[in-house]
């Protein structure tokens, strides 16, 4: 059978994106200077690289390489809001790339376990666009509790206590979305709200978008 040229292309393409995010993940990751960090990067590209970042094209980033695409509009969001509350001396520009990047790894799953497999129910895909669901074993495990066990468990970084609160608090869902606990950190406060404004950007999305 003869392959048709513009998809042909068209897939090329894609993956010329993937590459390329992933690309501008690990750069800025770079700017940690951690050595575990930018192996685990290279040791698990394969991946990382391809993850989709939400179960529903309905929700965020639901495609290959939606998970890299959403943490660096994430890590893009926290940067403005850095410099428009005048945070700089406050936040500093490493807990804000760690806990922008990697607020979510958690969604590649364990070092032996995927935490998104493919839906095999053709009508669930069709008609209500769930394309991933949650692995069995992930049921109750929400993906940013994993996330600090890569970070604290597997690649031993010290995270701040600030960067720790901030990363468990992006599922809770008890709190309203303009609330602000009183004395909450403020790295907690722009990371929220900064994951809010990615998860509208990357809404409803079917195929990843180029990060600049």
């Amino acid at each position: 059978m003869a392959t048709n040229p513009t998809s042909a292309a068209k897939q090329q393409s894609l993956e010329q994106v993937i590459i390329k995010n992933y690309d501008l993940f690990k750069t800025q990751a770079a700017k940690l200077n951690n050595a575990a960090i930018d192996k685990f990067l290279e040791d698990e590209a394969d991946r990382i690289m391809v993850a989709p970042a939400s179960t529903k094209t309905d929700f965020t980033c639901c495609h290959p390489g939606g998970l890299v695409e959403h943490s660096l509009r994430v890590l893009q969001n926290m940067a403005k809001l850095r410099n428009a509350y005048g945070l700089q001396d406050t936040v500093s520009a490493n807990d804000l790339i760690l806990a922008a990047l990697f607020h979510d790894i958690g969604k590649i799953g364990t070092d032996t376990k995927s935490y998104y497999v493919d839906n095999d129910s053709q009508w669930h895909r069709d008609k209500l666009g769930i394309l991933y669901n949650v692995a069995d074993r992930f049921q109750h495990v929400p993906p940013t509790q994993i996330s600090l066990w890569w970070l604290s468990s597997k690649l031993n970084v010290e995270l701040d206590i600030d960067v720790w609160y901030a990363v468990s608090t992006i599922n809770n869902t008890n709190k309203r979305d303009d609330q602000v606990t009183q004395g909450e950190p403020w790295l907690a406060v722009i990371l929220q709200q900064a994951v809010k404004a990615a998860c509208i950007q990357g809404k409803g999305k079917t195929q990843v978008q180029p990060i600049q």
